[in-house]
């Protein structure tokens, strides 16, 4: 068997790279000698998140050798299951990185809100001049967006009205009380109204206060081919998004199946597969990634000829 070590060197990667900034984080934390105490929080604030970054990393990091190696082991003894074994595999592996991807939209939420409250010049427009038009209100979320890392992020007030809206500046004013009933501190995929457009998001929701002031920030990804493609755990083993008929990844213009037996059909040719449900909030059909292992395409499709052609006699 082809053992996917791509995804395990990526993974290694992502460790050792968190490894290097949690040093880094304690060494400015030590040489701190002169920072206020709000400053030494703040930099305390980032070590704590950096030193939870690289748990997850190892735990990541731990699971996906146990995969990989009880794959590795299960093909050896029954090389026709290679194929499905190693599946299931990488299915651990794309689970991980969706949990990565909620840590880190959790994480980044944190950082932002206290951004906000530390921004003094929006504090003096939003509470002592009452100016929501101000650009240091009205302007702050699409200022850390993109650095961020975000394609969605918003400021509202208690009753849900936006104060700052990256993606759609022109909607400041509005209320999303709907969206967000729907979204709470543990990110999930909603459907959203982006310029108008209909659009699966993956997004989470916190509250912070200034003063005596509650306040939320929510913002996360738009699900993009890219996204998508930051889920797949290595080369032969495609990732797509299904939602009721909607198709969303690479190859998306392709006609598939749902999963049955463990298979599904692309273009009439079937591929071993196995599905990951998401967690959803909406009233519309809840969408699940389809995990397909491309490299059995050949080799199912003899065996399902061959059964055809035993049950024929």
């Amino acid at each position: 068997m082809d053992m996917p070590v791509a995804y395990l060197q990526k993974d290694i990667q992502s460790y050792w790279a968190g490894y290097i900034t949690f040093r880094k984080s304690t060494k400015a934390l030590s040489l701190g000698f002169g920072l206020s105490p709000s400053q030494k929080s703040v930099v305390l604030y980032y070590v704590l998140q950096d030193y939870k970054n690289m748990k997850y990393k190892i735990q990541g990091l731990i699971a996906v050798i146990c995969a990989l190696s009880l794959c590795f082991f299960s093909c050896k003894k029954n090389p026709p299951d290679c194929s499905l074994q190693e599946l299931y595999a990488m299915k651990q592996a794309v689970e991980h990185q969706l949990k990565m991807q909620s840590v880190q939209i959790m994480e980044q939420l944190a950082g932002f809100s206290k951004a906000v409250v530390s921004d003094r010049d929006f504090s003096m427009k939003l509470f002592v001049e009452n100016n929501r038009q101000a650009p240091e209100v009205a302007d702050f979320a699409l200022r850390y967006m993109e650095s961020m890392g975000f394609s969605i992020l918003e400021i509202t007030d208690s009753k849900n009205v936006l104060l700052s809206c990256a993606q759609f500046p022109a909607s400041a004013g509005a209320s999303i009380a709907g969206k967000a009933a729907l979204i709470n501190d543990n990110p999930v995929f909603i459907d959203d109204n982006v310029k108008g457009q209909k659009i699966l998001t993956l997004q989470a929701r916190t509250s912070f206060k200034i003063l005596d002031s509650t306040l939320y920030c929510g913002g996360g990804y738009i699900i993009s081919d890219s996204f998508i493609a930051g889920l797949s755990p290595c080369k032969g083993f495609k990732i797509v998004i299904k939602q009721d008929s909607l198709v969303m990844g690479a190859g998306a213009d392709s006609a598939v199946s749902g999963i049955t037996d463990s298979t599904v059909i692309i273009n009439g040719l079937t591929y071993w597969a196995t599905s990951i449900n998401l967690p959803y909030s909406g009233q519309g059909a809840a969408p699940e990634i389809l995990l397909i292992n491309e490299n059995a395409a050949v080799r199912n499709q003899q065996v399902l000829s061959s059964k055809d052609t035993q049950s024929r006699r």
